[in-house]
């Protein structure tokens, strides 16, 4: 079972949350959240307009640990299939990287060769 991550200056806790309501499905996890079944660990992005429109409240702001971006990492090739390379792109489209960010593996993010 993930246990919740929190942390603010230099304290951090990882908290096993027990529920009769376990889910793994970031769109499930959602939906029960909206629906009032309890609290929602997750990421911002994918409730954001939520909390913007009023229909979920963020709670233990001051608690959240910063997340670093997502992350791949394959085998660095000069051939990279065509299907790796069109989820590579999806990847950061959805999420590019931080302007202070360097992509590449052998600069230590794993998004792997340009």
């Amino acid at each position: 079972m993930y246990r919740w991550e929190f942390a603010q200056r230099s304290e951090t806790l990882n908290i096993n949350v027990p529920g009769v309501l376990t889910l793994d499905e970031p769109t499930l996890l959602r939906e029960a959240a909206l629906a009032g079944a309890g609290l929602a660990y997750m990421r911002e992005a994918w409730i954001a307009e939520d909390v913007a429109a009023g229909r979920l409240v963020s709670v233990l702001n001051e608690w959240m640990p910063s997340t670093p971006s997502l992350c791949l990492y394959y085998p660095g090739r000069r051939n990279v299939p065509a299907s790796l390379r069109a989820f590579i792109d999806l990847i950061r489209e959805i999420e590019p990287p931080a302007d202070d960010e360097v992509t590449g593996p052998a600069r230590g993010d794993g998004v792997g060769p340009e």
